[in-house]
């Protein structure tokens, strides 16, 4: 009488972590909308980003994305999730889209919360509001992930 060894779910997961190994995601400024005074979406959050001669820098996105901090929490994220792979609980696509709804998530929130400089009163007699980096939702809106 033999042994008879069923490696169906181990396959399964070498499967799936493959597809993580394999994958990785794409976060940023994805939308082609208009951004303010007329510029595209990507170009406008350059400008804020870097900063100009007239615009302040506000580091919306690598606050969180590119920081050693960002990095610690976005790799924390991913080390919680792996499990639910080995454990055959998520799919290697669920993997990513999770992460990447994850970054999205603290790009957004950092727009929306970033604590950035004042907007000069200059900007506040065109916009409906006081807050930097948002007044059509344009450059909220195009922040977004693809698995690439």
């Amino acid at each position: 009488m033999g042994v008879k060894i069923n490696l169906d779910g181990l396959l399964k997961v070498e499967k799936e972590l493959n597809y993580i190994q394999s994958h990785r995601i794409k976060v940023g400024v994805l939308g082609d909308g208009t951004g303010e005074g007329g510029k595209s979406v990507q170009e406008y959050a350059m400008y804020v980003e870097y900063g100009t001669s007239t615009i302040p820098r506000r580091p919306f996105f690598r606050k969180e994305m590119v920081t050693a901090r960002a990095k610690k929490e976005i790799t924390d994220y991913m080390n919680n999730l792996i499990g639910n792979v080995c454990n055959g609980s998520l799919t290697g696509a669920q993997f990513w889209n999770s992460v990447g709804l994850y970054c999205k998530a603290r790009v957004i929130k950092s727009i929306k919360n970033g604590g950035w400089a004042a907007n000069a009163t200059s900007t506040l007699k065109y916009k409906d509001g006081s807050q930097p980096l948002i007044n059509t939702g344009t450059l909220v809106d195009s922040i977004d992930f693809e698995v690439i």
